[in-house]
């Protein structure tokens, strides 16, 4: 394949883009943080544009493919709101306040990938810009922890608290954050700590205090997921540990085994540790199989319609034992999801709420639902088959690719990008915050995988990106 010539951004300005990416995801899930995060998309986009504009040819490539499938996921949104939506009105709004802001983030993670990329042979400048990024992508969990100790210790202090400082769960309250953005964007600092473990050992690296640092990221993660009991974080650390373990031990390189063996032992406690908090006298767990066999018959019991308000009762399962809420609610939704689905191939026209509108237009008396638990089945219910199959094959494409980017940036598309898309199959997180990391990421994964030849400053001697090319 022929390479394409790419203009380097100067250190000074990807660290600018690498400072204000680490600031929007660490505020992204805030309540009342718009103007931080207007402010870090609006400045990242307009430092970023001179670049895209100067290397535009760098996308004239197959692996430019996931850019521009999300180029016409936005066509497609523009479509639907002019001639396919049942609620313009409603629809206008969203298009106006969400879609814009992903359509102004899009240049910015260009740009950062552009600037990450065309410097990606300086292995002293990629160090800095790793280190930021990282914290970053930690940092809406050191937030938590800060939030949790503060608020923890306050009333003994006798201090008043600014209501940013407390933490709260409570969607209700002003302030509050609920557990599944917690998820959403505490997971992959834990996807990325996995996938750096996992160099560690390959490259035979001696850095122990790398390897604390690494390991540590998954406790602090999980002692968030425990105080705000989400199952799915439990769920998913626990995958992504064994997706970990088993890339580690299926390498056919028998070198460095006292550090695999040591990793393995550490990262096995991890993994009972997750297991003794997640699943211990956990009914939702051990039920789960008998809850679902009552949950897929939607038609036969259609309690799932009231959400806690049952006029009946639940139903009872095999084992004679009225079915978990949770479990089944969850899985009835999704079957029903998937039959709106079939009957309204285009979707209803918004991202968030499309199964309580859709859901409402055929059982009026169901007045609770409002989302799927699955975020690309609301997606698909919002803006149909279409629209979900650009948005999902972009996703899909861009981790792809990433296996040929140079580290450390490949583990930002294989493990944080991956594990967002793992996550959007069980969890309702298809609101706008969401949405926009999603792309954010998909977008900087794909310009990190482009192939290029960097043109050196001041001389016509050329070096290509060898990572990508093997």
């Amino acid at each position: 394949m022929s390479v394409t010539h790419i203009k380097p951004m100067p250190h000074t300005l990807v660290l600018v883009l690498c400072v204000l990416f680490s600031i929007l995801y660490g505020v992204w899930l805030l309540p009342h943080t718009v103007f931080i995060r207007h402010s870090c998309l609006v400045i990242g986009s307009l430092l970023s544009l001179p670049f895209i504009f100067f290397n535009w040819k760098i996308y004239i490539q197959r692996r430019a493919i996931p850019i521009a499938l999300i180029l016409l996921l936005l066509v497609w949104v523009s479509i639907h709101l002019w001639f396919i939506g049942v609620d313009y009105t409603m629809q206008y709004a969203e298009y106006t306040k969400i879609w814009k802001k992903i359509a102004i983030s899009l240049p910015f993670a260009l740009g950062l990938g552009i600037g990450l990329l065309s410097n990606s042979t300086d292995a002293a400048k990629t160090k800095i810009y790793w280190r930021i990024l990282f914290i970053g992508f930690l940092s809406p969990t050191l937030i938590y922890l800060f939030k949790y100790w503060i608020t923890l210790n306050a009333g003994r202090w006798g201090l008043a608290l600014s209501p940013f400082l407390l933490r709260s769960n409570d969607i209700n309250h002003p302030f509050g954050i609920h557990k599944v953005g917690y998820v959403f964007f505490c997971l992959p600092a834990v996807a990325l700590a996995v996938g750096c473990l996992q160099n560690l050992i390959r490259s035979g690296s001696k850095n122990v205090l790398a390897y604390l640092i690494y390991l540590s990221v998954l406790p602090i993660t999980l002692f968030n997921f425990q105080v705000e009991d989400t199952r799915n974080g439990f769920a998913y650390t626990l995958i992504l540990v064994i997706l970990g373990l088993f890339g580690l031990w299926l390498s056919k390189s028998r070198q460095f085994m006292l550090r695999k063996l040591t990793l393995t032992a550490l990262l096995f406690v991890v993994i009972s540790y997750v297991g003794y908090l997640g699943f211990k006298d956990d009914a939702r767990w051990n039920t789960f199989v008998p809850d679902a066999k009552v949950a897929v018959q939607v038609d036969q019991f259609d309690h799932w319609k009231y959400c806690g308000a049952v006029p009946h009762g639940y139903p009872v399962n095999e084992l004679g034992k009225t079915v978990t809420q949770s479990n089944y609610e969850r899985i009835a939704w999704a079957v029903v999801a998937l039959r709106l689905i079939r009957d309204n191939p285009l979707g209803y026209g918004v991202m968030d709420l499309s199964f309580a509108y859709l859901g409402k237009l055929q059982w009026p008396e169901a007045e609770c639902l409002h989302q799927s638990h699955s975020a690309w089945l609301d997606f698909a219910l919002g803006y149909g088959i279409p629209g979900v199959l650009l948005l999902l094959l972009a996703a899909i494409l861009a981790w792809v690719y990433s296996k040929n980017t140079p580290q450390p940036w490949a583990n930002i598309g294989r493990w944080g990008l991956g594990s967002m898309m793992l996550l959007l199959i069980t969890t309702e997180i298809s609101s706008e915050v969401f949405i926009n990391a999603l792309i954010f990421l998909i977008v900087l994964t794909s310009t990190l995988s482009l192939i290029f030849s960097q043109i050196k400053s001041g001389t016509n001697e050329n070096t290509t990106q060898l990572s990508n090319e093997k």
